[in-house]
């Protein structure tokens, strides 16, 4: 669709109203000055689970943070496989209405697994959703990076 523009009118101000005249019908508003939902930013995580190659039968826990406590075990055994503790903090909404949550205390799931393999993943900057690159390249990397 063209769009004619006036000469003091700048070009981008022509290209949003040529974008919002090809709506559809439904998204548009029928009612002068009516309020449409506000649709919230969905990351797309399909080039980052491509590059991780992930398992339909295993369970990913991915962070993009570095405040972590991380306590090495103590004591280790040649034997078996090592093992791992997560901990994190439980979804309060999802908890069986039984589970009374005590004063002062904070609910958290703990899950305990054996560590089949450990290996270092590289991950391409553009793969990573842009919401959790905020300053990781600052930590990671001693290549001065474009910014985000």
């Amino acid at each position: 669709m063209a769009t004619v523009t006036d000469s003091n009118e700048q070009p981008h101000i022509s290209r949003k109203i040529a974008l919002l005249n090809r709506r559809s019908p439904k998204t548009q508003s029928t009612t002068k000055g009516q309020l449409q939902p506000y649709k919230g930013y969905e990351p797309n995580y399909e080039d980052f689970i491509h590059t991780i190659d992930r398992k339909n039968d295993t369970l990913y826990f991915v962070s993009f943070k570095r405040d972590h406590l991380i306590l090495p075990a103590t004591v280790t055994n040649q034997t078996q496989r090592p093992k791992m503790s997560l901990i994190l903090p439980a979804s309060i909404t999802h908890l069986n209405k039984s589970i009374h949550v005590p004063a002062n205390h904070v609910p958290m799931i703990q899950i305990d697994c054996e560590v089949e393999d450990t290996k270092l993943v590289f991950v391409k900057r553009g793969h990573i959703p842009s919401f959790y690159r905020h300053d990781l390249f600052r930590y990671y990397s001693s290549v001065p990076q474009p910014a985000v």
